[in-house]
């Protein structure tokens, strides 16, 4: 049996490691929270850093929040020389430096792919998340029964990167309904309206959806539980925008949503839900 890496040990990273060490697999694990990584103490091999995983590991799992990070760790890897290695990025990351990794890995016969989640983190404790798996398909055949094993479908994708932009399409539509949500629904209470109402008639329109009943329901309850953060939220689109910058053509309505998520994290949190943006929004009409 493969012996797993996981480093990156969060609310999605934490529930995924979980289900891997229930199925049966010895894990190799990490993360810079101290509280993060203590919940594994008992049930995993605990490493002093990311480097000790990678040593120590057929197959290592990242579960990082950014490009930033994944870029930093896998460069620590490089450095190592090891060889007969395989990571997979279970990060949203950035499509153009996945693809650059992947060929830095190549060049040591290393083997390097990005598998990026879609689902909740109550999906990922149920093991019930989608994958979304970009690189080789060798290395997804290969690996499909451990990525199995926390997810209820894993859909190869394509070549390197795949992974990455067939995720940050769904968040960019997720967001994007977001925002208009939080858009129109503080308007509306301005202008008089009985918002509950109005939720509830429009729901009864082809503009009803399961993101509709959600995003839209804590919106015009003003209930914002937190399940995607704001600050990572604005972090997609932005990989978004860049993709089109790097491509040369133009993005004619993300903009908007870029703005309005860039006063949303003005305080510097990153505790807040994307659907709270429908403050912001609402600030503006207190006269602030």
């Amino acid at each position: 049996m493969k012996k797993i890496g996981f480093i990156g040990l969060g609310k999605m990273g934490g529930y995924i490691c979980t289900n891997i060490i229930n199925k049966g697999y010895p894990v190799v694990c990490y993360d810079i929270s101290e509280n993060n990584l203590s919940k594994f103490k008992k049930r995993a091999t605990i490493s002093l850093n990311s480097l000790d995983v990678f040593k120590n590991s057929d197959v290592i799992f990242l579960s990082l929040p950014s490009s930033k990070e994944v870029k930093e760790v896998t460069d620590k890897f490089l450095e190592s020389k090891c060889k007969n290695k395989t990571i997979i990025d279970l990060s949203t990351s950035y499509p153009f430096i996945t693809q650059n990794i992947y060929k830095e890995f190549k060049a040591q016969h290393l083997e390097f792919s990005d598998a990026s989640i879609s689902g909740t983190p109550n999906q990922a404790k149920n093991g019930e998340i989608t994958l979304l798996f970009g690189g080789d398909k060798d290395t997804y055949d290969n690996n499909l029964n451990i990525m199995s094993s926390f997810s209820k479908k894993v859909h190869y994708m394509g070549s390197s990167g795949s992974g990455n932009i067939a995720k940050l399409i769904n968040n960019y539509l997720a967001v994007m309904y977001d925002v208009l949500y939080a858009e129109i629904f503080p308007f509306a209470e301005y202008l008089g309206m009985d918002t509950s109402y109005l939720f509830k008639v429009i729901g009864e329109s082809g503009v009803d959806s399961r993101l509709y009943r959600t995003a839209g329901k804590q919106i015009v309850e003003k209930n914002f539980n937190l399940n995607f953060s704001l600050d990572l939220a604005l972090k997609d689109l932005n990989y978004v925008k860049n993709m089109h910058e790097e491509m040369d053509v133009p993005s004619h309505v993300l903009d908007g949503a870029i703005n309005l998520l860039t006063l949303g994290t003005t305080d510097g949190t990153n505790t807040k839900d994307i659907t709270e943006i429908a403050n912001t929004v609402e600030y503006f009409y207190k006269g602030g």
